[in-house]
């Protein structure tokens, strides 16, 4: 599974906007990036992006005196970058993604919000 996580990475060639390879030194570095693709509250997790890296899911959120009415997120494409030493074993893993989202929520009023950032992952896995 990769990242180290409780998902296998299954995506497909479909999910893939743009792909390269390129050695350095004895390592292999392979970085995909993934189609642009959007979110909602009734489907909050993307395909591609959902098969390949972590994505917010509002719906899954709890408010103990209100709820999560809107969700909407954009997507512009994760940038996923996977490191392999000279024996073919992962020894590093980098997850970017930018996102951008509006939302809105009844907690005795009707609140709303925006936000814009990126999910910054690395995981530099040693083998022993």
């Amino acid at each position: 599974a990769i990242p180290p996580t409780d998902k296998p990475f299954t995506l497909t060639l479909e999910g893939v906007a743009d792909a390269k390879f390129e050695q350095s030194g004895d390592k292999k570095i392979y970085t995909i990036t993934v189609v642009p693709e959007s979110s909602n509250l009734a489907s909050p997790r993307p395909p591609h992006h959902n098969a390949a890296c972590d994505t917010l899911d509002f719906s899954a959120f709890e408010l103990p005196m209100g709820e999560i009415t809107k969700a909407d997120f954009e997507y512009p494409g994760a940038v996923i970058t996977v490191t392999l030493d000279s024996s073919g074993k992962i020894v590093e893993y980098h997850e970017n993604l930018p996102t951008k989202g509006v939302g809105e929520g009844k907690l005795g009023i009707t609140a709303s919000g925006s936000m814009e950032g990126y999910i910054d992952e690395k995981w530099s896995i040693e083998w022993k």
